[in-house]
């Protein structure tokens, strides 16, 4: 958040400061950082309301569920590619031949 970040500590508790004040804010939660071997994590943004001149505390806790690499579809950028999982029954995605996909910070899908 304006250009600040932080690292958790042990029990997932963090500190950002010289912030700017104001409304649902975008705070990037980003879980790649998290990641290990056969185990991934997603970028996440969430709203946040910060008061100027005090503490602010955020009303929930941030749960990063792991992404499901079990069943990954390749997205071949030239060509519809549907995707679908058998964690998720009858639901299918179609992504479009020439998308460009980035995670929230820009980086390529």
């Amino acid at each position: 958040m304006d250009g600040q970040s932080a690292t958790t500590d042990a029990a997932g508790g963090f500190i950002l400061s010289a912030v700017t004040a104001g409304t649902t804010r975008p705070l990037m939660v980003d879980g790649r950082t998290a990641s290990a071997p056969n185990r991934s994590y997603p970028v996440i943004i969430e709203p946040a309301n910060l008061l100027a001149g005090q503490a602010n505390t955020n009303p929930y806790i941030f749960y990063l569920p792991a992404i499901d690499t079990q069943y990954e579809v390749e997205v071949i950028p030239n060509q519809d590619s549907v995707v679908t999982t058998p964690r998720v029954p009858g639901v299918q995605m179609t992504i479009p031949a020439g998308a460009n996909l980035r995670n929230r910070d820009g980086a390529p899908v």
